[in-house]
C-alpha cells in the first residue's frame, strides 16, 4: 500500500511537469508604433456589428437609434484615451431642420371602384413631401421645369420623368399651383432638411407608372399636361422639426511641439444611415459605418503612439458627424462654432466620403479657407444595391396576391438580403483598406518630418568682433 503511494508521487510530478512543458504564455498583442500601426479585424468587427444591428442600426440623424450609436462611438473613444473637447463628455448637442416622413397612402379612385397601391413595393413618400392630402386629375409630365410658364390653372400635379428632383424645382412647381410631385425612379429612402409647404410628393416604381397615370406616358413631349380618366389620391404624414436635436462627436490628441501644438488637424468620417422610412425597414449598405470604423481604428492606434512617442506634433481632432445626409449639417455646425481659430485648421481628412459628395464638401471648407483631403469610399460596393427594402410582410403577401409580381426584373427577390456575416467580413476588409491610407495622411499632416543633415566641423564661422577680443 505505501509503495504504491509512493509511486503515485514520484509519476505525479511527471505528469505536472510534462503538462508545465505544453502549456505557452500566449504572445503580447503586437503595439502600434508611428510607422508601423496594427490594424484589428476584431475591433473593426465589432465597431461594424453594433453599428448595424438592432441597437446602433437606426442612424437617422435626430433619432434614439443614433443617441444610442453615438454613446457607443464616445464610449470607444474614451477607451483609446481621447480628450473630450466639452466638459468630460464627446458629444456635442446642436439643432437642425430635418423633415421625417412617416407614413403614406396612394390609390387610383374610379367612378365605381379603386385601386391601392402599397409603401415600400410601389411607392415611397419623398423626403421634401409636406403632410396633408391631395386628389389630382390633370398632370404635367416633366423632367424639371419644362412646361412651368404654361402651367394649368387651379390645382393640379406633376409627374418627373427622372428621380433626384431638386429642391429649387419642386419649389418652383408648388409656386405654379402644383399640389402633388410625382418622381418615377428607383425607391429611395432619402431624408432631407427642409419640406415643400403644400406640396405632397411622392416617389413611384417605374413598373406601376402606366398604371397609375397613361400607357407609355414617358413618350409624351416634355412639358405636355395629360387629362386622366381617374383621379389619384396621395395621403402623406410627415413631422417637420425646424430644430431637431443632432450629435456630433469629437476627441482630441494635443500635440507635442512646444509651436505647432497650437495648429490642428481634423479627420472627420459620417456615422449617420437609414434603417427606417416613412415605416419601411431598410438595410442601408451604403452608410454602413465602415467610415466610422475605420477612423475609430486610426483613432485606437493614434492614442496608443502619442502616449509612447512625441507624436502627433499638430494637435488632432477626431471628428464624427451626424447630419451629412441633410447636406452635411454637422459639418457645417462645426464650421460655424469651431473648436479652435479657423485659421490654424491647416488640413481636413475626410474618411469615406463619397464621390458625388466630394465637390460640395469640397466648396464648403473653401469658403472657410480649408484644404479638404478625402479617403474615397472603396470603388467596389459593399453589396449590388445601396440599400434594400424591407416592407412589412402582410404588405408583400397583399401585393403578391393581388396582382402578378413582375417577371422581367433583374433582382428575382427585390427583398432578399446577402449573408450578413459576409457583408461584415467585407466591410472589416474595407474599413481597413480606409484605415492605412488616413493614417498616413494624419501622420504626413501633423507631423513635420525633417531630415537629419550633419554640420561639418569646421563650418561654423566665428564672428570678426569676437576674435578682436
Amino acid at each position: 500500500m505505501h509503495i504504491r503511494a509512493a509511486a503515485a508521487l514520484v509519476i505525479l510530478p511527471v505528469f505536472i511537469y510534462a503538462g508545465c512543458a505544453a502549456f505557452r504564455v500566449p504572445d503580447e498583442p503586437p503595439t502600434p508604433t508611428a510607422l508601423t500601426p496594427v490594424w484589428s479585424d476584431d475591433e473593426l468587427e465589432d465597431h461594424l456589428e453594433y453599428l448595424n444591428e438592432s441597437d446602433g442600426a437606426e442612424r437617422t440623424t435626430g433619432t434614439s437609434g443614433y443617441a444610442r450609436a453615438a454613446a457607443y462611438v464616445a464610449a470607444r473613444m474614451r477607451e483609446f484615451r481621447l480628450q473630450p473637447v466639452e466638459g468630460d463628455d464627446y458629444r456635442v448637442i446642436y439643432t437642425t431642420p430635418m423633415n421625417y416622413p412617416l407614413s403614406a397612402a396612394l390609390r387610383i379612385v374610379r367612378n365605381a371602384d379603386s385601386t391601392l397601391f402599397y409603401p415600400g413595393i410601389d411607392f415611397l413618400v419623398h423626403g421634401r413631401s409636406d403632410s396633408g392630402y391631395a386628389s389630382v386629375r390633370t398632370f404635367v409630365v416633366t423632367e424639371d421645369t419644362t412646361g412651368l410658364s404654361s402651367a394649368p390653372s387651379g390645382p393640379f400635379g406633376v409627374v418627373f420623368r427622372r428621380g433626384d428632383v431638386e429642391g429649387a424645382i419642386l419649389r418652383a412647381w408648388r409656386g405654379a399651383g402644383a399640389v402633388l410631385a410625382i418622381a418615377v425612379q428607383p425607391l429611395t429612402p432619402r431624408f432631407h432638411a427642409d419640406r415643400i409647404p403644400g406640396l405632397l410628393a411622392v416617389q413611384i416604381t417605374p413598373r406601376i407608372s402606366d398604371g397609375l397615370l397613361v400607357p407609355n406616358w414617358s413618350n409624351i413631349p416634355a412639358g405636355s399636361t395629360i387629362e386622366l380618366p381617374w383621379r389619384i389620391v396621395a395621403l402623406a404624414r410627415t413631422d417637420f422639426q425646424q430644430s431637431a436635436g443632432a450629435i456630433n462627436l469629437f476627441g482630441f490628441v494635443a500635440g507635442k511641439h512646444p509651436v505647432s501644438a497650437r495648429e490642428l488637424v481634423l479627420i472627420c468620417a459620417d456615422l449617420d444611415g437609414t434603417s427606417n422610412f416613412a415605416g419601411t425597414q431598410t438595410v442601408d449598405f451604403e452608410n454602413f459605418g465602415v467610415g466610422t470604423a475605420a477612423l475609430l481604428e486610426v483613432a485606437r492606434n493614434l492614442g496608443s503612439v502619442s502616449r509612447r512617442w512625441s507624436l502627433p506634433e499638430r494637435s488632432v481632432l477626431l471628428a464624427v458627424w451626424s447630419g451629412s445626409k441633410l447636406g452635411h449639417q454637422g459639418l457645417r455646425h462645426f464650421l460655424s462654432n469651431p473648436y479652435w481659430e479657423r485659421d490654424r485648421i491647416t488640413a481636413v481628412i475626410y474618411v469615406g466620403l463619397d464621390d458625388e459628395e466630394v465637390v460640395p464638401v469640397q466648396r464648403l471648407l473653401e469658403t472657410h479657407g480649408l484644404a479638404l483631403h478625402v479617403i474615397r469610399s472603396p470603388a467596389t460596393p459593399l453589396f449590388e444595391r445601396p440599400f434594400v427594402l424591407q416592407p412589412d410582410l402582410n404588405l408583400r403577401r397583399l401585393a403578391r396576391d393581388s396582382r402578378e409580381m413582375e417577371s422581367s426584373t433583374a433582382i428575382a427577390d427585390p427583398y432578399a438580403l446577402p449573408d450578413m456575416d459576409d457583408i461584415v467580413s467585407i466591410a472589416v476588409g474595407q474599413a481597413k483598406d480606409l484605415a492605412a491610407p488616413a493614417y498616413e495622411r494624419l501622420l504626413l499632416e501633423s507631423t513635420d518630418i525633417m531630415p537629419y543633415i550633419p554640420a561639418n566641423e569646421d563650418s561654423l564661422v566665428v564672428p570678426q568682433a569676437a576674435v578682436g577680443e
